[in-house]
């Protein structure tokens, strides 16, 4: 286990399993893991609580991770982002990966992930955000 305890991360995905899966993955490395189903849910955390890091999946009800990336960035602009998504559920262009991509480029420093990631993909990401 790293020393990691230091970082919190908000962990956004709607689907439990995943979301169970690499929170064990960050918590195992000693992060701080706080879990959100929607977008919604996300912000209750953001209101409460100091996050370092917000992962969060692009595909989700209530609020998708694209209108979530822009809120946070627009009322936490220091709060680093990266998304991850499973592809096309869509037929819309705006869940195009290079629609994604254009969305949240704007804001700089926002990485986007393909599902399914592999552990080390994810837990790499994540430290490589936070550590520089």
């Amino acid at each position: 286990m790293t020393s990691c305890n230091h970082f919190t991360v908000l962990l956004v995905d709607d689907e439990i399993g995943i979301c169970r899966e690499l929170a064990i993955i960050l918590e195992e490395e000693g992060y701080k893991v706080f879990v959100a189903h929607t977008g919604k849910e996300a912000l209750e955390v953001l209101e409460r609580e100091s996050i370092d890091l917000l992962a969060t999946d692009v595909y989700m009800p209530v609020m998708d991770g694209l209108d979530l990336i822009v809120y946070t960035k627009k009322h936490y602009p220091d709060l680093k982002v990266f998304a991850f998504s499973g592809g096309d559920r869509s037929e819309s262009i705006r869940f195009s990966e290079d629609s994604i991509l254009k969305s949240i480029e704007k804001y700089g420093g926002i990485t986007l992930l393909k599902k399914p990631m592999r552990g080390k993909l994810f837990l790499d990401q994540v430290s490589d955000m936070l550590e520089h």
